[in-house]
């Protein structure tokens, strides 16, 4: 078996989450939660606190496809350590359209720090990197 890239993406990545802050002190302590998992391979715990944040947000907004992004690439995190090579391609590319969503909508606006253009070439070269996986 070909092993999964993991983590999905490098440490710039990481350190731009810890990095993020809204300001809504709730939303900061869960994001650091769900960043502290992502960080330490606890792929379904992020996943969770993510969702905690996305549920909180209004429809259609760019900080609520940015969340969803990070959920679904949570989720391949979890199934990429099962080895569910399927389930882990189908959650990286939904993570993919997410975040390119996000990016449309102007999460740099809603959400500063990042590069998005940078991060959406990080997903796009992970998926590039699991269409050599078995499934």
């Amino acid at each position: 078996m070909t092993p999964l890239p993991n983590p999905l993406f490098p440490d710039a990545f990481s350190s731009w989450l810890v990095g993020v802050a809204t300001g809504d002190l709730v939303f900061d302590k869960v994001h650091g939660e769900a960043v502290d998992y992502w960080k330490s391979g606890h792929f379904y715990e992020a996943h969770e606190s993510w969702e905690d944040l996305w549920r909180g947000q209004g429809p259609e907004t760019a900080l609520r496809r940015a969340l969803q992004g990070l959920i679904r690439l949570a989720a391949a995190g979890v199934k990429g350590k099962a080895e569910h090579f399927a389930g882990y391609k189908h959650h990286l590319r939904g993570g993919l359209g997410h975040l390119t969503l996000a990016q449309t909508l102007g999460i740099d606006r809603d959400w500063p720090g990042p590069n998005w253009a940078e991060i959406l070439l990080w997903v796009q070269s992970a998926s590039k990197e699991e269409r050599n996986l078995q499934g």
